[in-house]
């Protein structure tokens, strides 16, 4: 049976072998910041906008302008995908932010930028080849550890953090060499 034709998207993609979103089996999401000096800067604006102020002003100062972290300093994220005897990992991050960013609030071309459609970037930033002998507990911990890495290695990621208890919660769970098809 003859299959049917592909479309531009899916040409572009098996071209470029450009992950489409049914590929990834685990997202690792990376934060500008790590958590601690994230809350260490609002503590510090807390403290030089209260100052000596009344504790009622310090509770509302919270309450109106802080954010938590988890959901609010997201860089991008790291998608895995495994293929035979390999797991290969892409980071996914906004593409303009940075440019628009270097512009001072008032600039018309940094409300542009940061008006105009979401663009977005690929980049491959791991592949990670396992041997045939390799146990799953093995293969964890050799994806835990690039992982880790990633900040020193990618100029991309430089100065930014990667949320490893994804994997640390999920990893004991997952059946790696199966994934990584080395067991049929």
């Amino acid at each position: 049976m003859k299959e049917p034709p592909l479309s531009n998207s899916q040409k572009i993609n098996r071209f470029w072998d450009i992950p489409t979103p049914g590929r990834f089996f685990l997202e690792i999401p990376v934060y500008d910041r790590s958590e601690a000096v994230h809350y260490r800067d609002q503590q510090r604006q807390k403290d030089e906008f209260v100052g000596q102020l009344e504790s009622e002003a310090a509770d509302r100062f919270s309450a109106d302008t802080a954010f938590p972290w988890d959901y609010n300093r997201i860089f991008g994220w790291v998608g895995l995908y495994a293929g035979k005897g390999q797991v290969k990992g892409e980071l996914f991050r906004r593409g303009h932010l940075h440019a628009a960013l270097a512009f001072p609030e008032t600039s018309p071309t940094r409300r542009r930028l940061l008006r105009r459609k979401q663009l977005f970037h690929w980049d491959k930033v791991l592949e990670l080849y396992f041997a045939p002998s390799d146990a799953s507990e093995t293969i964890q911990a050799q994806l835990s550890e690039a992982l880790g890495r990633l900040p020193r290695e990618v100029h991309a990621l430089r100065r930014r953090e990667v949320r490893l208890d994804v994997l640390e919660n999920v990893g004991p769970f997952i059946d790696w060499r199966r994934l990584v098809r080395l067991d049929p």
